[in-house]
Order: structure tokens, then sequence, then C-alpha cells
């Protein structure tokens, strides 16, 4: 069996309860430093609909994981990358604002994927315009509000391969978004030569990431990381630190799963040159493999395929993953922003701002990849099963004692929130004004400052936050 120098090292840690993926028989600690009242939506009844056009309509289950939920929890998206039960696979959208109801986001035949949304409702993923069911079209990865009916495409580099966009169905998406919308972090595949395949020839493609960056004409492109884990920009986690290596690291594809607050740092896994999965993140330019699974150029060492990723970096640049053993038993661990890591018995694969902990196991879901900042939202999906295999269905659970705030102002860098009657402004201001649904300004709220509302009529109230750059307006329900 083949194991890694830091595995080795950290023998002793490796003595802990085995967490099994597919295992559902018994329960893990909650992990969470306070109990809570939440409420469990189960969406495994919803059925979806596609318009056939001059052939009509089809309904059918919905299939997938919730994969992020926006940093507010204001919203949360989710999609069936397995196209389970639908051909193009089923996009779908919660709002706080309307807690028990699921959103199909395309009811036609167009293949979406929705991957992770910000605080003001930018969906990103990726999209591709079929004019029917069994014509292939080219994909791009893209963007889109929640309250707009069209994507718009992200620019991709010169040498995307329109081969691999139109056969490998979501194989370049957009990823991950930070809470501000400033940055979008995804994976797209680039041309790298032909293979001559049975007497066709394909495109030769590395899966590279990349990330986007937002300005005042759209997104462009910020980085496309080329030459990734190159001597000198790449790093091994080795007996509890990292260390640069002189060597180039083998690279085959990068496959991003979520990027950091300030857009420097994307998670996920890297696929080596012989298929290994290791739980990686790129920082500044830098490949950083915490675990090594086997290298292309030592032919007598055994690979460990099944690696393993890391899921989420939380707002405080913690990293939660897991690492699967050559037999395929996990070991969820967490890579501190201080570059420690530390191994987690409860499968911990999210955490709120506040440093609460939350497991793979939690509120009826498995399992539960993301939560909110504030911790009062939780994603990740239920297990059905169709009569021919088990599947996922999405699953999610909320704190109702938290109002939904509805935005009416697109791209805004702020965020509000409204818990427990006090509603606070989160992010650069001059001041907000509170007035009533009669429009008399009520309450004043200073730069950075909170307003407790718990002594106030109840009713809609619209806010007004005086910025830098303009007015931004939200509306709370109290």
């Amino acid at each position: 069996m083949h194991h890694t120098n830091n595995l080795i090292s950290n023998s002793k840690k490796f003595m802990m309860k085995k967490i099994y993926l597919l295992s559902v028989g018994f329960a893990l600690s909650l992990g969470a430093a306070q109990a809570q009242q939440l409420t469990t939506c189960n969406f495994g009844e919803v059925e979806f609909v596609t318009d056939y056009g001059e052939f009509g309509f089809d309904s059918y289950p919905c299939a997938g994981v919730f994969n992020h939920v926006s940093a507010n929890g204001q919203y949360a998206v989710g999609y069936d990358s397995q196209t389970v039960t639908s051909e193009t696979g089923s996009s779908f959208l919660w709002r706080r604002s309307n807690p028990d109801q699921l959103e199909q986001i395309s009811t036609s035949t167009d293949r979406v994927s929705a991957t992770d949304v910000s605080n003001d409702g930018i969906i990103v993923g990726s999209f591709e315009k079929r004019s029917d069911i069994y014509t292939q079209d080219i994909a791009y990865p893209g963007f889109k509000h929640v309250d707009d009916a069209e994507w718009t495409k992200l620019p991709v580099p010169e040498d995307y391969s329109l081969y691999y966009a139109e056969w490998m169905s979501f194989s370049s998406e957009a990823r991950a978004i930070t809470p501000d919308a400033q940055f979008i972090g995804g994976h797209v595949n680039i041309k790298g030569g032909e293979a001559e395949v049975q007497g066709a020839k394909l495109d030769k493609c590395n899966e590279l990431p990349v990330i986007w960056k937002k300005t005042e004409e759209g997104y462009v492109i910020d980085q496309v990381f080329t030459g990734l884990g190159a001597p000198g920009k790449h790093q091994q986690l080795i007996d509890d630190e990292l260390v640069t290596l002189d060597t180039e690291a083998t690279y085959n594809t990068f496959f991003v799963r979520d990027i950091s607050n300030d857009g420097r740092t994307l998670v996920g896994l890297n696929v080596s040159g012989r298929g290994g999965f290791n739980p990686a993140f790129i920082r500044d330019g830098v490949l950083v493999q915490l675990f090594e699974c086997g290298e292309e150029d030592s032919p007598e060492e055994e690979v460990n395929f099944n690696g393993g990723y890391i899921q989420t970096i939380d707002a405080n640049g913690n990293m939660y993953g897991y690492y699967a053993d050559p037999n395929n038993i996990p070991y969820f661990f967490t890579f501190t922003a201080d570059g420690k890591l530390v191994w987690n018995e409860d499968g911990t694969l999210c955490a709120d701002k506040a440093g609460n902990t939350y497991p793979l196991y939690y509120e009826e879901m498995y399992p539960m990849w993301d939560c909110s900042e504030d911790g009062t939202v939780f994603v990740g999906a239920g297990t059905g099963d169709l009569g021919f295999g088990a599947y996922n269905y999405p699953m999610l659970a909320y704190d109702k004692s938290v109002s939904a705030i509805s935005t009416m102002n697109k791209g805004s860098e702020l965020s509000m929130s409204y818990k427990n009657n006090v509603l606070s402004i989160i992010g650069a201001s001059v001041c907000g004004n509170v007035y009533d649904a009669s429009g008399k300004l009520v309450r004043t709220i200073a730069q950075g400052g909170s307003l407790d509302m718990s002594a106030m009529p109840a009713g809609t109230y619209v806010v007004k936050v005086a910025t830098a750059t303009g007015i931004k307006t939200y509306k709370i329900a109290r």
C-alpha cells in the first residue's frame, strides 16, 4: 500500500474513526458550536418540466445536489451533473424569500449548470443553447442574475476546445464566485494538439483553471493558469510543512470547487499525470498539493487514484476536504489559514464565519456540502431510488428566524443581514436610511452600524444605503 510522506509522519492522527462515504447506517455528531432550530426542506418530490416545442412537454423528478449557498444565505443553487433524470441535466435555484419552493432555472432543452451564487444573486455555471434535446451545441462558462432569463458568456482563451465544449457535458464551467461578485473561478478545456482515435482526430486537452475579474465593461479573464506546477511554483506538504519544490508537478487537470473571498485562492483537486486525485489549491499562481498520489515518472510506485479533494474555503481562509487512501477509506481534514493540516472525525466540509464547523451528515442531509457565513443556511442532498439505483436530490436546512432580504439593484458590493430583529449593513457605506411602507424615513444607520427593529411595527421596510458609487436599495419584511 502506498502512503504519502506526510501521512506516514502523521500516522498517529490516522488512529481515528473511519468514515465511509457510502455508509448511511449511523449518525455523526453535529459539530456546531450551538444547537439551532432549523427547518429542513426536502425537494425529493419536486418535478421539473421541459418544453420540447412542437413535441410537447415532459416532466421528471428533480435530481442533483445543491453546490453552494451565497455567503449571506439568500440564495442556493445546484444541478444534476450526472443527468440522472433529465437528458440535459436539471438546474435549480432556492431563495430565502420563498423558502419552500425550488425554481427550475431553465425549462427549455438548453443544458445549463448552476454551481455558485453571489450575495446579490449572480449565478455562475455553464450553458449550451440547444435547438432540441438531441442536437449538441457549443457550451460556455457563463453567468446570469437570479431574475434574468438569459445567460451571459464569459470570455474564454483563444485555444478553447470547441470539440470538448460540444461533446463533454459540464466540462468547462465557472465553478465559484466571491460574495461581492468581483471574481469568478472555474476551469476550461484548452486545446493542446490532436490525437487520432480509431481514425478520428480528437483534441488533446488540459482542463486549466481560470479566474475572471469584474470590470466596468463586464468580466474579463484575469488569469489562465498555464504551466501549472512548474518548478519553483509547486509546493508539497511534507512533514507538516509546505515545501517549495524545484521539480515539476505532473499535471493533467485541475478541477475548481471554491474560491476565497479575496479571489486569490482556488481550491479543488489536481489530477496528476498518472491519474491520481490530489487535494490541492492554487494561490498566487503556485500549485499546492497536500498529498502525493503517485507521479508518472515513478513507475515502480503504486498510484493512489482515489485521492480526494478540497471542497470549500471559508471566510477565514480555512480549507475543508477529504483524503481517500488506496483502500478508498476517506479521512476528512481542515487545512488551516496558517498552514496546518488537522484531521476531523466528524467529516467537516464547511464552516461559518464565526468558526463553527458542520459535518457531512447534518439535518437529514448526506452529503451537506456548504453553509452560509452566518451559519443559518446549510445545503446538500438527500438520497432516493428510482428503481435503477440510488440518486441524489436537493435538500437544505435554514433558520426561520432570519428574514429574507431582496435586493433591488444588481452588482451591489454591499449585503444586508437581518437576524433576530437586528438589521446590519455589511460593507463600505456612508449611511443607511430606513423607510416604512408609506415612504416615511423612520431610522438612520451609521456606517458599519446596525438597528434593533424588535420594537418597530411589522411590515415591509425599504433600506437605502449611500455608498461612494451611489445608492443601493434593499427591502426587508419584518
